[in-house]
């Protein structure tokens, strides 16, 4: 752990290397306050072996011993350290950009003071298209995505978002949807952020396909990820797949639903725990209500209806952690 002289010795190198930029001038306020701080800090310790009296600002300061003296000129440093560390807040911290987003490991935690200074929490919720040589195309390809499938590459939004993760805490989430949704889909989030809504984990399904060089895609490792993706309590979107028991493609082929925190919310036809989601079998039981459950009364409910999405826990399927538009 790095001593705090280290730290302000690191920020001033920092600072004496942007000299040249066009913020110049704060910059050079922040060297002159440190200098500053660590001349009071010098003249501090001098007063361990002289005589306790000091001249500070044109003004004669009298202490009884140097420890005193000491105190008095510590709290001087301090206040310049404070006025000092603004101007390196203002200048170190950037608004985020959409490149630093898309590039942010999901689930990477973000600090509500970080999400402050660079921007404010809007700015990390970002659309982007999938291009045929992008990073996200690289993992999907195979995967979740099938080339001359139901949709094609083209109508398929990346988007990341904040989410409060059940500690509480803030991290970033991904999640693919048909471009036709991707605004509500975005805002929907947005929503649910500012609810302060908790979601386990929000991670692309590709995640929970078997990793291979050049995967091939197949209807059933499309069925185990997503087996595997519910039973992780993974929220996520996108997924070429068939439902289940059908040749029918899901609303999840075509980019059209989202499954939030699967594993308290199982899907039940008929009352029933589905056979794929065996380990979150006592969620079943809908009247025992427990955290993170979803009704028909929730918020997340009351937010995906209000952007226009069904919720599939009221139909006959109970399928209670899938909205769908």
């Amino acid at each position: 752990m790095r001593t705090g002289a280290e730290s302000r010795i690191t920020r001033l190198q920092i600072h004496l290397q942007m000299i040249d930029t066009r913020q110049n001038k704060q910059h050079l306020l922040y060297i002159l306050s440190h200098i500053a701080a660590w001349l009071l800090i010098l003249t501090a310790v001098t007063c361990l072996c002289l005589p306790a009296q000091v001249n500070l600002h044109s003004s004669i300061c009298y202490a009884e011993d140097a420890a005193a003296c000491t105190e008095i000129l510590k709290k001087v440093a301090e206040d310049f350290a404070a006025a000092a560390g603004e101007v390196y807040e203002d200048v170190i911290y950037p608004p985020v950009t959409r490149k630093e987003v898309y590039a942010l490991k999901s689930g990477t935690r973000v600090s509500r003071k970080e999400i402050r200074r660079r921007g404010g929490a809007g700015r990390w919720f970002q659309i982007y298209k999938i291009g045929a040589k992008s990073r996200v195309y690289r993992r999907i390809a195979g995967r979740s995505y099938r080339p001359g499938g139901a949709v094609p590459l083209s109508d398929l939004r990346y988007i990341r978002v904040l989410y409060f993760d059940f500690r509480g805490k803030v991290r970033t989430g991904e999640i693919i949807v048909n471009k036709s949704i991707a605004s509500d889909t975005i805002s929907v989030f947005r929503s649910l952020y500012k609810a302060r809504y908790q979601i386990r984990k929000m991670r692309l399904v590709d995640d929970y396909f078997p990793s291979a060089k050049t995967p091939s895609w197949s209807s059933e490792a499309a069925e185990a990820a997503d087996t595997a993706s519910m039973n992780d309590d993974n929220t996520s979107g996108f997924n070429y797949r068939m439902v289940a028991g059908t040749s029918r493609v899901s609303m999840h082929g075509y980019g059209r639903a989202i499954d939030v925190n699967p594993f308290e919310n199982p899907w039940c036809p008929g009352g029933r725990i589905y056979y794929n989601q065996k380990e979150s079998a006592s969620y079943a039981d809908r009247k025992n209500v427990r955290p993170h459950m979803i009704f028909a009364g929730s918020d997340i409910t009351k937010i995906f209806k209000d952007h226009g999405f069904r919720w599939l826990g009221e139909a006959w399927t109970r399928d209670y952690q899938h909205f769908e538009k």
